[in-house]
């Protein structure tokens, strides 16, 4: 999708500009998120590993020698559009629309079943099943009707989007991340519609102290996010109503949908502060 300079350079102006004033409200969502998930079981305080993540789907991405009208800013792949090389959006602001998939819940490949399976950790390793990673029936309801719409409502009243119009396309999803996540066909052959940004959710073994993580995998032709991917293991499914849980997984969907350190530098709206708060050392901050 070639553009000339200007026309990059108005394109990424524009975009710091929206994720400059989506970070705000944004911004408390991530703060409240991380606090809760730092009570939430004390035993066991959520460590994030998005920025180690997402830094390996922007490898991934370099490793496959795309041409470079197919590869953002941000070195994440453009997703493949209905008919235009450029995404078209409404005119007027509306709210963000999430679609989830959920293809890994229900596929016993992709997910634990039994004690001694073996299936992929969906970040380049094998484990073997334990009994608290299998996801029951009752772990499955709660992850899919209360843990990821609690989620989504959080970040949907506090952002408003260009809503994209018609369909697109999910196709090239590789990489030891981002391709180990099952994309329903019809994803690939009909397209998306109706949606801004694509989630798909997994549900198995991830590293120790590590409650869930998620991470952006392609961004549409205006260096948008559009296709993320998350895990919550099943081992820290606990209730319905577990705020610490919900608060993670609202913290790690914002990663998904690019509020993290690789878009707020590529936006040019990030800073070191030194002396913050009285810390002895530099400290990254949003500059608005």
């Amino acid at each position: 999708m070639p553009l000339d300079s200007s026309s990059t350079h108005r394109r990424r102006s524009v975009a710091a500009r929206l994720v400059r004033l989506a970070a705000a409200g944004v911004a408390a969502a991530l703060a409240v998120g991380t606090a809760a998930a730092w009570a939430h079981a004390a035993a066991t305080p959520h460590r994030c590993i998005h920025d180690k993540l997402q830094a390996r789907v922007r490898d991934s991405a370099a490793h496959r020698r795309m041409p470079p009208s197919a590869v953002s800013a941000v070195g994440l792949p453009y997703i493949a559009l209905d008919a235009a090389d450029t995404v078209a959006r409404a005119a007027d602001w509306g709210t963000l629309r999430i679609a989830v998939s959920t293809a890994d819940l229900t596929d016993p490949d992709y997910h634990c079943t039994r004690v001694g399976q073996r299936v992929s950790n969906h970040a380049d390793e094998i484990v073997t099943c334990t009994a608290e990673d299998i996801l029951t029936e009752e772990k499955r309801d709660i992850l899919v009707n209360y843990l990821i719409p609690q989620a989504l409502q959080l970040h949907a009243e506090r952002l408003k989007v260009r809503q994209v119009q018609g369909s697109w396309k999910v196709t090239g999803m590789t990489g030891d991340v981002c391709g180990e996540f099952k994309v329903p066909e019809a994803h690939v052959a009909k397209g998306v519609s109706n949606a801004d940004f694509v989630l798909y959710v997994a549900s198995v073994p991830s590293e120790p102290g590590v409650l869930a993580w998620a991470t952006t995998c392609q961004v549409f032709s205006d260096d948008h996010p559009a296709v993320g991917v998350m895990n919550i293991p099943a081992a820290n499914i606990v209730s319905r109503y577990d705020q610490g849980t919900t608060r993670t997984v609202t913290h790690e969907v914002a990663h998904a949908l690019g509020f993290s350190s690789t878009f707020f530098k590529s936006a040019g709206i990030v800073k070191s502060v030194t002396n913050l708060r009285g810390k002895p050392f530099a400290a990254p901050v949003i500059n608005s």
